[in-house]
């Protein structure tokens, strides 16, 4: 939304449970530079990395800390208007929870055991595929210590999804389109105000014009 010159977020969610009716909750207002896509798709992603700091920190949270990426896995729809980049957000955000999913699968595979052979071809494959991105082994000796740490988890990372992909490959069909459910809807309210107004414009020019004058 946009009010003066100030754009804000307003993000909302509903959560449902086997034991207990589906609960909105809000999740506040947010700031943000300007209402691009990528822009919003990345204050989701902070607001949920914000909301699990702050529950992590409790006493709680201390003991049985929540994790984002589990969170995304977790989401099954995007609920907004008609607009276009809203369309296009809700399909970044459901590719961004196939990645987690993905990432979630490779990661439970690889601490398995049972799919040692194929973790350790994965990693090797997307360890070299990253390697040359960067330039080659000459270039990658000259990262910092941290860099070189930063560079393992994302390799780490990006080769659970991989593991992920072939675990989730072979499920059966049915399993599958559970797994990838997903669904976007866009309010109607514009569109229904818009047909509204429409009609009100079309019934006072018929009065004009039929009327005997005084208001309907």
């Amino acid at each position: 939304m946009t009010h003066g010159e100030k754009v804000a977020e307003t993000c909302a969610t509903i959560i449902s449970s086997d034991n207990t009716p589906p609960k909105d909750i809000f999740l506040g207002v947010i700031p943000e530079v300007n209402h691009t896509t990528s822009t919003q798709f990345e204050g989701w992603k902070h607001t949920v990395q914000d909301l699990c700091g702050t529950y992590n920190k409790s006493p709680i949270g201390n003991a049985a800390p929540a994790d984002p990426t589990r969170i995304w896995e977790k989401l099954r729809g995007y609920l907004s208007d008609h607009a276009a980049d809203q369309k296009k957000l809700s399909g970044m955000l459901e590719h961004f929870r196939r990645d987690c999913d993905r990432e979630l699968r490779g990661e439970a595979a690889m601490l398995s055991g049972e799919y040692r052979e194929e973790w350790e071809q994965v990693f090797k494959e997307k360890g070299k595929e990253m390697i040359d991105e960067l330039g080659g082994p000459e270039l990658y000796n000259t990262l910092s210590l941290g860099e070189q740490l930063q560079f393992a988890k994302r390799l780490i990372h990006e080769a659970q999804i991989c593991l992920g992909e072939q675990v989730y490959q072979r499920l059966p069909p049915d399993e599958k389109a559970a797994i990838d459910y997903w669904v976007w809807s866009g309010c109607a309210m514009h569109k229904d105000l818009n047909a509204m107004k429409g009609g009100v414009n079309r019934m006072a020019s018929w009065w004009k014009e039929h009327g005997d004058g005084t208001a309907p």
